[in-house]
């Protein structure tokens, strides 16, 4: 009996791509190939799936992570592999924490997606350690700390110092002094040019 799966991307071309490289193999069948996150939580509801690949980032609606928690938590025996081309630095944890047994960085990955579906299905879990290392200017995304983070993801969405403080329990001056690590290490000469370059380069995109 072939295994059901269901493909779920807002990108239309990533659909058919897997969907017609997925039709080549006669142990697979592909239910649906669709474009929305919380259409596929009514999918495992309603249809046998054995596996879900499925797109983190949604141009609208729930993301991929959070449809993920949702089925999981339901449909435990349904298998899923997340699925992005933004190496957001969250998502490693997220993924884990939602209880999916893949996660496939689309950029990055030497291991073909088509083999990461037949490896989850035989029972294993393929999710990375960690995030595809950058380069952010003069750094690597690995110089920043953890806390230094927390303040990128809030001076890319353009948060004061007041804010930033306000939202992570720290003084202004703490924040000050991050903010110009962060300034320091990378090499860009303001937090505008330090927000659209990390912004950009996909490091942090959620908050």
């Amino acid at each position: 009996m072939a295994y059901n799966i269901l493909i779920v991307d807002d990108q239309k071309m990533q659909r058919i791509a897997l969907q017609s490289s997925l039709s080549e193999n006669p142990d697979y069948h592909v239910v649906d190939a669709i474009g929305n996150a919380e259409l596929a939580i009514s999918f495992a509801d309603s249809r046998r799936i054995d596996l879900i690949v499925m797109d983190i980032v949604m141009t609208a609606g729930m993301n991929g992570i959070e449809a993920a928690a949702r089925i999981k938590k339901d449909h435990p025996e349904v298998k899923i592999i997340l699925v992005t081309s933004m190496p957001e630095v969250s998502y490693v944890e997220k993924a884990k924490e939602a209880g999916v047994e893949g996660m496939w960085y689309k950029e990055y990955e030497v291991m073909p997606l088509v083999k990461v579906i037949e490896r989850v299905l035989k029972g294993e879990k393929i999710i990375p350690e960690s995030t595809p290392v950058l380069t952010i200017g003069n750094a690597a995304s690995t110089d920043f700390t953890a806390r230094e983070l927390d303040v990128l993801r809030k001076v890319v969405y353009g948060y004061t110092d007041q804010e930033i403080a306000d939202a992570l329990n720290m003084s202004r001056w703490t924040v000050r002094s991050h903010v110009n690590s962060l300034m320091q290490k990378t090499g860009f000469k303001n937090r505008v040019e330090l927000a659209v370059n990390v912004r950009s380069s996909g490091l942090v995109i959620d908050e």
